[in-house]
């Protein structure tokens, strides 16, 4: 009769095969990443679990979303300056929120010869439940310097502070106060709204709010947009790539940023009580202003971004799609000075001026 193996043999058998299957996973994964990420956007450990990725941040913003808002005691422009915090103050309601304000010494020249200059509303992500007004400036402060423009970030709820319609709310006070003259010397026919990922859902759903409520804006930038709370329950197309949904910005955190976003009363989508929870959901998107829509064919927003560019021009929007092989999510930020970043920034920029140039200005 052959005795048993002593159980602590048997232990490191399994801790060896395990590791042994560890390992060829990664370096399946490693491979997949390789053969399907454009070659100027490889970085070392594109998949990295969200636990990881955002745990700390998360916890910190859970623990300090009760905490009362700070709000700048400046509320008066000062033109002089390139960068400040101001309390925004809606004239429909009263309703006060702080924004930083980025102004290009091209825009302070051109208030000094007594003109006027093109703005942008600049809309953070963070899945809905992490970033704020500061996050962003080195961005939007770029845009306005390309633009010779004012740039105005929003320092909007996330949803562990209130859930929707906390976030358009605060835009949309933010943009009332933009448009009526909060800047003076930004001309309220040459503003452009441009958000980036979660904030892309919110500039789409502020747009469409901003168009029902009959305020004209001369362009949207939506940037990889979280569009659509159904994004991660769907399976892949069979063309898709494999890697799509999994670098960065992963279908679990998609799920914890709609699911905090909307909770509470009121249902979700065009016809509910929340008409601007869901911007991806709307079908009649006609009177938007023009767009341009950007996404990497890996990110996990790609199918919502792509339809939603699609219904856009099917109801007569001038919409321009950009979409990059080989892009992930974020993949700008990553690394911005590829030069296929670099031609997305181009494209971008290319709408806003053609968009934000003053009536018989040359645009470039």
């Amino acid at each position: 009769m052959t005795a048993a193996r002593p159980a602590p043999h048997r232990a490191r058998v399994l801790t060896a095969l395990l590791g042994t299957a560890l390992l060829a996973e990664g370096l399946r994964r490693h491979r997949l990443i390789r053969s399907e990420v454009h070659p100027q956007l490889q970085v070392p450990r594109l998949i990295v679990p969200p636990v990881i990725a955002l745990g700390r941040q998360l916890v910190q913003t859970a623990l300090n979303a009760h905490r009362p808002p700070t709000l700048p005691g400046r509320r008066v422009w000062d033109p002089s300056l390139d960068l400040q915090e101001l309390t925004a103050v809606s004239p429909e309601d009263t309703r006060e929120v702080r924004v930083v304000v980025s102004t290009s010494a091209g825009a302070r020249a051109a208030l000094e010869a007594g003109g006027s200059v093109p703005a942008l509303l600049w809309v953070h992500g963070g899945g809905h439940v992490l970033g704020d007004a500061d996050a962003d400036a080195e961005v939007y402060a770029y845009l306005a310097d390309e633009l010779d423009a004012v740039a105005v970030s929003v320092e909007y709820r996330t949803a562990f502070t209130a859930p929707h319609p906390a976030d358009v709310d605060d835009c949309w006070a933010a943009l009332q106060w933009l448009l009526g003259g909060g800047v003076p010397g930004v001309d309220p026919s040459r503003v452009a709204v441009v958000g980036e990922s979660a904030g892309g859902g919110t500039a789409a759903s502020l747009v469409q709010r901003a168009v029902d409520a009959g305020l004209p804006l001369a362009a949207q930038v939506l940037i990889y947009p979280m569009l659509d709370d159904r994004a991660a329950g769907r399976a892949l197309p069979v063309t898709a790539p494999r890697t799509r949904g999994r670098l960065l910005w992963s279908r679990g955190l998609d799920r914890l940023g709609w699911a905090a976003y909307l909770r509470g009363p009121g249902g979700s989508g065009p016809h509910s009580a929340r008409p601007y929870s869901v911007p991806g959901r709307r079908t009649d998107l006609s009177g938007m202003p023009p767009s341009w829509v950007g996404v990497g064919d890996l990110d996990l927003f790609h199918d919502d971004a792509v339809a939603y560019a699609e219904r856009l021009r099917r109801c007569g929007v001038e919409c321009e799609l950009v979409v990059v092989p080989g892009m992930y999510h974020a993949a700008d930020r990553v690394l911005p000075q590829a030069p296929c970043m670099r031609a997305w920034r181009a494209s971008m920029l290319a709408h806003l001026r053609r968009h934000l140039a003053a009536p018989g200005e040359a645009s470039a």
